[in-house]
């Protein structure tokens, strides 16, 4: 019984740890809920943007800037990397996005300033053609 325990733990560890890569956090939780209280988030608004109906609002444009940058979705020195906000869909909204898509997205409004109105248009773009572009992951 306790082999078949053992099994099971592995198992479940490596299929979580297969699922997010060393870069991302291990404490996105804990960083969500920084960025949410510094930025004047409400539960109202959290779960609307949960459900990946974006307002363009200065909070939601900073709470976003926030989280990508504290989660290494974003690294202004490296510029928009299309792989990471992949990845960041898929840990929080539970979507994996089409690379192309997002990575059109991105060169698309790439060079908009500012910084928090950058990343608001990238994920809005690649939010607006989710039913096409993206599908529901576990």
């Amino acid at each position: 019984m306790n082999r078949l325990l053992v099994v099971f733990l592995i198992l479940f560890l490596s299929k979580t740890f297969a699922e997010r890569p060393d870069w991302y956090p291990e404490n996105a939780a804990e960083i969500e809920a920084d960025c949410k209280k510094e930025n004047g988030i409400t539960p109202e608004i959290w779960s609307q943007m949960l459900s990946l109906d974006l307002e363009d609002t200065p909070p939601v444009r900073s709470v976003l800037l926030c989280l990508v940058k504290r989660k290494t979705v974003y690294r202004p020195e490296n510029g928009f990397e299309a792989e990471r906000l992949q990845v960041g869909l898929q840990q929080v909204a539970k979507r994996k996005c089409d690379l192309n898509h997002i990575k059109d997205c991105g060169e698309k409004f790439c060079d908009l300033e500012p910084e928090d109105f950058k990343i608001f248009s990238i994920f809005k773009c690649t939010l607006d053609d989710r039913h096409e572009k993206c599908e529901k992951v576990e």
